[in-house]
């Protein structure tokens, strides 16, 4: 169990080393539509999109290349899927690797196969703390409550600046004590 103080910190100083490589993740939106493949293969992974998903999302390590550290495979089907809940589900996945996968670590390294897959589904611990990661790595405390400020709380134009959805605008204020539940 992680605290969140802790994932809010995993998240942050991602976006930190992220922001210098690639200038492009400084500011929100974080993930984009443009930069989502881009951003998993700079973490030294894959983005898929498959037809045989049964979840919103998965994340596997890699077997087939020494470069390619894991694979992030989403739903092909539009009926299952939109390009807002995509990027939620990435950042949830990155949450799950770096949280729970041991990413960067010899532990990674050694537990290479697709038996230690991570989903989208559900609502263990391990889920909630992804969904954190993924609320913070999209929406900075920071820069969210900087932005609320500046846009009045106005729901919109919070999720067209983080690129994010009203809903997720509407969580992460809450979770911040900016609105109530």
């Amino acid at each position: 169990m992680y605290t969140k103080e802790s994932i809010e910190r995993v998240a942050n100083n991602l976006l930190i080393e992220l922001a210098k490589v690639d200038n492009s993740f400084s500011n929100p939106p974080y993930i984009t539509e443009e930069n989502k493949f881009k951003l998993v293969e700079l973490l030294g992974g894959k983005l898929e999109y498959i037809d045989s998903i049964e979840v919103d999302g998965v994340i596997i390590p890699s077997e087939n290349d020494e470069n390619e550290n894991f694979i992030i495979q989403l739903p092909a089907s539009i009926e299952r899927t939109s390009h807002l809940r995509d990027i939620f589900t990435i950042a949830h996945e990155i949450g799950h690797l770096f949280i729970h996968m041991g990413y960067g670590s010899d532990e990674f390294r050694n537990q290479k196969n697709y038996n230690d897959a991570m989903m989208r589904f559900g609502n263990s611990e391990e889920e909630n703390e992804a969904n954190h990661f993924a609320g913070n790595f999209l929406m900075p405390r920071d820069k969210f409550e900087n932005y609320w400020k500046e846009k009045n709380g106005s729901l919109g134009e919070m999720a067209e600046a983080f690129g994010v959805s009203k809903p997720a605008i509407s969580t992460r204020a809450k979770f911040l004590g900016l609105i109530r539940w």
